[in-house]
């Protein structure tokens, strides 16, 4: 019965209309890049303190900055690959066309909520409270004063961490169309701005 389920699932989807197929592949993406950002950068430097890992991980003198650098490197990596086999299912399935391009969205999704991540996790213990706390707030002051022209709105746009600019980026990889610089650029540039806030805190805090 599963395996009748699953193949009549799969040819309703691949008789879906190419624009269906890509509105479905839009709604989709986000959410999963979302969960598996959060999956790779949760806890990155906060568990090696709090159950005390640290002590064995440097008991040899090794840096501390570029082992968890190489560590949000890889856990990026990981969450890259794991998007891009996600996509190849559905084009796989649905029949839709996915540009290649569309692999640079979780590049910039990682980049940004992953240094702020690595920012909080450098010097807090419970570094996903916070973290969901900005994702939250920034969803919520953008939906509520986004187009303001005053200094709200201002804060609201070059304050808080640019979520906000995801989804132009995403639609316009999943279209095929060369994306404004700008949604792609200022998330990258506002994520590596934390990520060396969390390096500097590194530097200076110890991890006991």
């Amino acid at each position: 019965f599963i395996l009748q389920m699953g193949v009549f699932g799969r040819r309703a989807l691949a008789t879906l209309a190419p624009e269906m197929a890509q509105r479905i592949v839009s709604g989709v993406l986000g959410p999963f890049v979302l969960i598996a950002s959060l999956i790779a950068i949760n806890g990155i430097i906060s568990n090696d303190r709090k159950q005390g890992y640290f002590r064995f991980l440097f008991a040899k003198p090794i840096s501390i900055v570029r082992y968890y650098l190489q560590a949000f490197a890889l856990h990026g990596l990981g969450a890259v690959a794991a998007t891009a086999l996600f996509l190849v299912s559905i084009a796989a399935v649905s029949g839709a066309a996915i540009p290649a391009a569309t692999i640079l969205y979780p590049i910039a999704y990682y980049a940004l909520l992953g240094g702020i991540g690595f920012l909080f996790s450098a010097f807090l213990r419970n570094d996903w409270i916070p973290l969901a706390a900005v994702l939250a707030l920034s969803a919520l002051a953008y939906f509520q004063w986004g187009d303001e022209p005053g200094l709200r709105g201002w804060v609201v746009r070059w304050v808080l961490p640019p979520f906000h600019l995801f989804d132009d980026l995403r639609n316009a990889l999943l279209a095929g169309a060369m994306p404004e610089l700008w949604p792609g650029v200022w998330p990258v540039v506002y994520g590596l701005m934390a990520l060396s806030a969390g390096v500097i805190v590194l530097r200076r805090k110890a991890m006991g």
